[in-house]
C-alpha cells in the first residue's frame, strides 16, 4: 500500500485508514488456526450439518458426498 501511495494509485488518507483499521470480528492468528476451526467436528457432523448437506446435494446434482 505504501507503494500505491507513492505511485499515486491511492490517497495517503486511504492508506492511513486501512493501516489503522481494526476488524469488529475476532480474527484467527493464522491460516492454520482458521483451517483447524473450519474442520472441527468434521468427523462427527451435527444433525443440522447433515440436513444442510442433504439440502445442498438435492439442489446441486453435480456434487457427490
Amino acid at each position: 500500500m505504501r507503494i500505491a501511495v507513492l505511485e499515486g494509485r491511492i490517497e495517503a488518507s486511504t492508506y492511513q485508514a486501512a493501516s489503522e483499521y481494526v476488524s469488529p470480528v475476532p480474527l484467527f492468528a493464522s491460516g492454520g488456526e482458521a483451517a483447524a476451526h473450519g474442520q472441527a467436528g468434521i468427523d462427527h457432523l451435527s444433525r443440522e450439518a447433515d440436513r444442510l448437506i442433504a439440502k445442498i446435494s438435492r439442489v446441486r446434482g453435480d456434487l457427490r458426498t
